[in-house]
């Protein structure tokens, strides 16, 4: 398959979502999860610090490469940057990569 007929086949996938509707999976409970949904009585800070947090999906690469900004640096704008993750107790970070269609051979 050629490098364009994938990425076309990947981007038409959320309308192929709309068509084969998937919300059953999604009302599903979780395996092995019998017990009743309970109001939280930690303080919501406390059971951040606690929990694995995961921004899944970061646009900060393209910003590296176009602008050459450093990520371990404070943005003045206020994006994701490795010190403002830091403090906001953020654990892991999925980075996207693109390459837009005009450096494909």
């Amino acid at each position: 398959m050629k490098r364009r007929d994938l990425i076309k086949n990947l981007a038409l996938m959320p309308i192929a979502g709309k068509a084969l509707p998937l919300q059953s999976l999604f009302d599903a409970p979780a395996a092995g999860y019998n017990r009743p949904l309970t109001k939280q009585n930690k303080p919501v800070p406390a059971l951040h610090r606690e929990a694995f947090v995961m921004d899944g999906h970061v646009h900060v690469m393209t910003r590296e490469l176009l602008f050459n900004t450093d990520i371990g640096q404070r943005y003045s704008d206020g994006t994701v940057d490795l010190p403002r993750a830091k403090e906001g107790g953020l654990d892991a970070m999925f980075f996207s990569v693109y390459t837009p269609e005009h450096y494909y051979p």
